[in-house]
């Protein structure tokens, strides 16, 4: 049955606000159309005022069609206007609307109406006979409450870093079963120009990208200011880390006074596990000791890279050479060069090494015209696999498995959330994100933090974007926020969503 296979979307007038009766499941359409039937995956939706809800329709045919259709859905002011559409079987599909975050407190009811379509869904100008089908919906805006008490989740671990763990991986493990219901808006907070680099933890929220900076996490409000500066903080043996061209400082993090000033370190980005200091690739301090452990040149002519990070290993790419390398953490000293085989040279996007336990690193690159996901063994000294596709962002591994973002069809088409195997980079499973079709010139990329069994994913799209959670069990996005950015997470329960545009936003996510 070729129907809902393409889809238009028309933000038109009608409808909204006001007070709302339980819409039927089936609306009755008239029996010359009543073959095609609808259902709400629930009857009462409800969304805190100023965030947005994904509402989830199924419809559901009882006939064939032989000939191609194409859908048309007209939405009314009560949403965003985006709509996708995914197939279920040949006579199920099923269609997520987000409601608009402007909506006004109340309730909101209205109808759809879906048409489909012999021509272009645009037009339209040669309806399927029954075409149109009126599906009522109804959903109701309530005012957010108070901030409840911060708790730890379960089994979590703060990351010491603002991009994740030690090897920058942002999956964040616990025991927690974390519902979709309990994904709300805890606060917003603007920065100007754009949210610098923080980290959290203790129940407080550290900003760098100048004057080191505390906020708390229970309300976004600003907790101290700090004499000293630096670009990007981390957080070992309970205190607060910064660097600048001056040196390495450590702070108190609950009152932001100054507690040591290390002269000697090397570069103002630092990686730490939470013990031990890396300044950049070249230098290793110890923080108990407050001395080098070791200095060596591990530069690398790399334009757009991130380096990676493991307990024994520190991973390097060089272009001139086509070879990851790998340096011990004991020593500084090289242990392993492994050839590349590239495709092609020269990067539009990032290159990024992320390790896979203390033998393995995955080399992600994703670039305007080709991009693939590479695995190394370190041990092995060898390539274990690669993957060529229209990837659009760094995979994030958890479990044996890198969930990574990629553009079916060579970089042209919608973005779909991909798991694979970190043993083979065959593809698991993959789940349609409901965002417009990319192209390999539009420079749009994908973030990805993972908080217990879901993943979530947003871009860094300016406008129109959004923030999904899709589940790591039945694979299935189950919720959505209207605001897109880098993602981070803390181990109170709270999800990150730093905006392009320098607004920060606080998710519930327990």
């Amino acid at each position: 049955m070729g129907i809902i296979l393409a889809l238009a979307l028309a933000g038109c007038g009608g409808g909204g606000g006001g007070d709302a009766s339980s819409p039927s499941p089936t609306p009755d359409n008239g029996a010359e159309n009543g073959w095609l039937s609808f259902a709400w995956s629930q009857n009462n939706y409800t969304v805190v005022n100023g965030g947005s809800a994904t509402l989830s329709l199924t419809a559901t045919s009882s006939r064939t069609i032989a000939e191609q259709l194409n859908a048309r859905v007209e939405v009314t002011p009560d949403f965003d206007g985006r709509v996708a559409v995914t197939a279920m079987s040949d006579l199920q599909y099923r269609a997520t609307l987000q409601t608009s975050p402007k909506a006004a407190l109340g309730k909101h009811s209205g109808q759809l109406t879906v048409y489909l379509c012999k021509d272009a869904p645009e037009v339209c100008a040669q309806p399927y006979p029954g075409s149109p089908w009126k599906v009522p919906y109804q959903f109701e805006v309530v005012a957010a409450p108070a901030p409840k008490p911060l708790s730890a989740l379960p089994g979590a671990t703060a990351w010491p870093n603002a991009t994740g763990d030690l090897g920058a991986n942002k999956y964040l493990s616990t025991t927690a079963d974390l519902k979709p219901s309990n994904f709300t808006l805890r606060w917003n907070k603007s920065f100007a120009p754009t949210v610098p680099p923080f980290v959290t933890a203790q129940g407080k929220l550290f900003t760098g990208g100048g004057t080191l900076a505390a906020y708390n996490e229970h309300d976004g409000s600003a907790a101290w200011t700090s004499t000293v500066s630096g670009y990007t903080p981390a957080i070992a043996n309970g205190k607060v880390l910064i660097s600048d061209n001056r040196g390495l400082f450590t702070v108190d993090p609950a009152s932001g006074s100054l507690q040591q000033t290390l002269s000697g370190v090397a570069s103002s980005s630092l990686v730490t596990d939470g013990t031990s200091l890396y300044a950049g690739t070249g230098q290793r301090w110890n923080l108990t000791t407050n001395s080098p452990v070791w200095t060596s040149d591990h530069s690398e002519v790399v334009n757009f890279f991130t380096p990676g990070f493991s307990q024994n290993y520190i991973y390097t790419l060089s272009i001139t050479s086509e070879t990851v390398k790998a340096y011990s953490t004991t020593t500084g000293n090289l242990v392993a060069s492994i050839p590349v085989t590239w495709r092609a040279s020269g990067a539009a996007r990032l290159f990024n090494l992320t390790a896979l336990g203390d033998d393995q690193v995955i080399l992600s690159h994703y670039n305007s015209g080709w991009s693939a996901l590479s695995a190394f063994s370190v041990q092995g000294n060898k390539k274990l696999w690669s993957v060529s596709a229209g990837f659009r962002s760094a995979p994030v591994i958890a479990d044996n498995t890198a969930y990574v973002v990629n553009a079916p069809g060579n970089d042209f088409g919608p973005p779909s959330l991909e798991a694979r195997s970190t043993a083979t980079g065959e593809l698991l499973w993959s789940t349609q994100l409901p965002d417009g079709t990319l192209s390999p010139s539009d420079g749009i990329v994908y973030n990805i933090a993972i908080v217990g069994n879901w993943v979530f994913v947003s871009s860094n799209r300016t406008s129109g974007g959004s923030t999904y959670a899709v589940s790591r069990q039945n694979h299935a996005q189950a919720w959505s926020h209207p605001l897109a950015g880098n993602l981070s997470a803390s181990a109170n329960g709270l999800l990150y969503i730093a905006t392009p545009a320098g607004q920060l936003s606080a998710i519930n996510l327990q």
